[in-house]
């Protein structure tokens, strides 16, 4: 029997570049042929917003298990505020392969998977990203954008000016080429964005749609639950609707549920999901001037075919 691997934060980002992980998730997608089942829960909810989460997934060959906890308190203590594990066992004989730090994994896929729907749905010659948030997921979100679109520029805002500075400079020292700096006047950095990125933990809107130009992608990851947004009706309703998974997200997603609810629009105007626009069952971008948005909660595919690599199984 093979020793259980041990996979740190480090190994992840070591085994995980962008530019394989994006490829792998469009294969996995495309082909669909390994048929995951995706497992929400959330436990121990109260007024200091602790959530659980767990989410598994399968194929011919393992078994994937995500983990995760939310609280909001730890921002005082300084601990993150997504913490977790994913377990990966092999599919035949149940045996477990490795604990992987999920913080890492959950980072690197959730920038791969937007950067693969920007592939389809963002202007071929986008130039200029606007990065609305200074977590730690920022920096993975700029990375993987420049692996699908010849960026040049980007801008990044956050609530605090510090940590906008800190982030940009964070992303100016891992691609030196690319002019990376932090702005303070954010709808003049959405306007002049041919891609805006979102990944924030804001409960309520921080991109208006009277700030998005024509032709701009809207990259939504930051939130996650029915009651949370990022961006108002207004952006919704001027832009054609891409999600990661049309059987999750529209339920889980306050910037889809919300618009449903209020009639911006109807769940027959999600055009496609991720699966969709890689078996080309859907078309991407149809003209410049069009605006397109994509929302990401995280699928448990995508957990599984990073895990995939991780082990060595492509």
């Amino acid at each position: 029997m093979r020793p259980m691997k041990i996979i740190d934060e480090q190994r992840v980002g070591d085994c995980l570049d962008y530019r394989t992980l994006i490829e792998a998730l469009r294969s996995g997608f495309a082909s669909r042929s390994s048929h995951p089942v995706q497992i929400r829960r959330e436990t121990g909810v109260d007024v200091d917003s602790k959530v659980l989460l767990v989410k598994a997934a399968w194929d011919q060959d393992v078994t994937v298990v995500k983990a995760q906890t939310l609280n909001r308190s730890n921002k005082q203590s300084g601990l993150p505020y997504i913490q977790g594990l994913n377990a990966i066992f092999d599919k035949a004989s149940g045996t477990p392969l490795a604990i992987v730090d999920a913080k890492e994994i959950t980072n690197r896929r959730t920038a791969a998977a937007s950067a693969l729907a920007a592939d389809y749905l963002a202007v071929p010659n986008a130039e200029v990203m606007t990065l609305i948030g200074t977590g730690a997921l920022a920096p993975h979100m700029a990375l993987a954008h420049i692996e699908t679109r010849p960026i040049r520029r980007i801008n990044v805002f956050g609530r605090s000016p510090d940590k906008a500075e800190m982030t940009a400079g964070t992303i100016s020292r891992l691609v030196p080429a690319i002019e990376v700096r932090a702005v303070r006047e954010l709808p003049d950095a959405v306007r002049e964005a041919d891609i805006v990125t979102t990944a924030t933990s804001s409960k309520a809107p921080v991109l208006h749609g009277a700030w998005i130009s024509d032709g701009t992608h809207i990259d939504l990851v930051g939130a996650f639950a029915p009651d949370t947004r990022e961006a108002d009706d207004e952006a919704i309703a001027r832009a054609r609707v891409f999600v990661d998974d049309r059987n999750t997200t529209p339920k889980e997603a306050g910037d889809i549920v919300l618009p449903i609810a209020s009639g911006t629009i109807t769940a027959k105007d999600i055009v496609g999901d991720l699966e969709e626009l890689c078996s080309c069952r859907v078309a991407g971008r149809t003209t410049d001037k069009e605006v397109t948005v994509f929302k990401s909660v995280g699928t448990a595919l995508e957990d599984l075919i990073a895990a995939r690599l991780l082990i060595g199984l492509g």
